[in-house]
């Protein structure tokens, strides 16, 4: 296949909102490359995480690496973010539930309308998952520090 034709489909592609540029290539935009929607709680954040990226246009990190056999496995990186958002949501609902406030909300709403605008309010052009597990154990620890100080005080 031509230079011309690649570029010609390509462009077709990008018109059609299949795919869009990214820096070194293209990222397929189609909904159904999503992995499991209603799937075990890692298929539920990377999904959130992916479009989130979109939406910031940016890379989305890789679900999957390669083992030194050449085996596909998750990423360590979702798998250990996947419990810490998990255990965020249950705060955030039982608050909820506590001071009515406001109103609990599903898992998915959460990450997409709390989680993710106030910890990433900006991404870096490809965030990996080493990005997203800084930040989100960096507040933890913050937080953590923060409660045990208050607490000597009160002694």
């Amino acid at each position: 296949m031509c230079r011309e034709k690649v570029k010609s489909l390509l462009s077709r592609c990008e018109n059609l909102g299949l795919i869009r540029a990214i820096p070194r290539g293209y990222i397929i935009l189609e909904d159904s490359f999503l992995l499991n929607l209603n799937g075990t709680l890692e298929d539920r954040v990377y999904n959130s995480i992916y479009k989130y990226c979109l939406e910031k246009e940016v890379v989305p990190p890789n679900r999957y690496e390669f083992s030194s056999k050449g085996n596909p496995m998750e990423c360590d990186g979702l798998l250990m973010c996947a419990p810490y958002i998990f255990d965020r949501w249950n705060i955030y609902n039982a608050k909820a539930v506590r001071c009515k406030e406001y109103p609990p909300l599903m898992f998915e709403a959460y990450i997409n309308a709390i989680l993710l605008p106030m910890r990433f309010p900006t991404l870096p052009e490809e965030p990996h998952w080493e990005y997203f597990k800084k930040v989100f154990f960096k507040h933890k620890y913050k937080n953590k520090k923060a409660t045990n100080s208050r607490d000597v005080y009160k002694q």
